[in-house]
C-alpha cells in the first residue's frame, strides 16, 4: 500500500509538532525551576536515620543516587548527579546529625527515593545548595531549545525536498 506525498507530509508535520510540544514542556519545566524560593518548598528539620548511596527504583534506568532518611518522614530524599560523585555529601552528613531539607513532593509512588531534594542545611550552613538543583534542571531548557531548533531544521529540509519534487 503506497501512501501519497500529501499524506506523508501531513504525518511528518503532525509528528514534528507533537515532538516539538514535548520540547516546549521540557523548556517550561527547566525555566520554572530557575527561581526556586525555599519558603515555597516542603521543609523538614529532623535527625538523620540513615544515609548513603542506593540504586533508585521507579525511574527509567537504575541510577545510583545519594539518599538521606530522616526521622518522621516516610520517604527517602535523594540527589542524582551525572558524575555519581557523592563523597562531599557522604562525608558531611552522618547518622544522628540534625539537618534541614527542602524538597518538592514526588508524585511517583513507585520510586524508592525522591530525588527532588533541593537543599540540605546543617548547623545553618548549606551542604547541598539549591543552585546545584537549578543548574541540573536548567539542562531541560537547553534540551527544549535544541530540540525545537532541530525540529525546525528537519521540517525545513523536508519541506524543501517535497517542494523540489512538486516543481519538477
Amino acid at each position: 500500500m503506497k501512501i501519497s506525498n500529501t499524506t506523508q507530509h501531513f504525518i511528518i508535520v503532525i509528528l514534528l509538532l507533537l515532538v516539538s510540544t514535548l520540547y516546549v514542556f521540557a523548556f517550561i519545566a527547566g525555566f520554572k525551576s530557575q527561581n526556586i524560593e525555599l519558603n515555597k518548598l516542603h521543609k523538614i528539620s529532623s535527625i538523620v536515620e540513615n544515609t548513603g548511596e542506593i540504586v533508585r527504583v521507579g525511574s527509567k534506568g537504575r541510577p545510583k543516587v545519594f539518599f538521606v532518611k530522616l526521622a518522621y518522614l516516610n520517604k527517602k530524599l535523594g540527589v542524582y548527579r551525572m558524575s555519581r560523585n557523592y563523597n562531599d555529601l557522604l562525608s558531611e552528613i552522618s547518622i544522628g546529625d540534625s539537618i534541614t531539607a527542602y524538597y518538592f513532593e514526588s508524585q511517583n509512588k513507585r520510586e524508592n527515593v525522591n530525588i527532588s531534594l533541593v537543599q540540605i542545611e546543617k548547623n545553618g550552613k548549606a551542604i547541598l545548595e539549591k543552585s546545584e538543583y537549578q543548574n541540573k534542571e536548567s539542562s531541560l531548557m537547553y534540551i527544549g531549545i535544541l530540540g525545537i531548533i532541530a525540529n525546525i531544521i528537519i521540517y525545513y529540509r523536508f519541506y524543501k525536498k517535497i517542494h523540489k519534487k512538486s516543481v519538477c
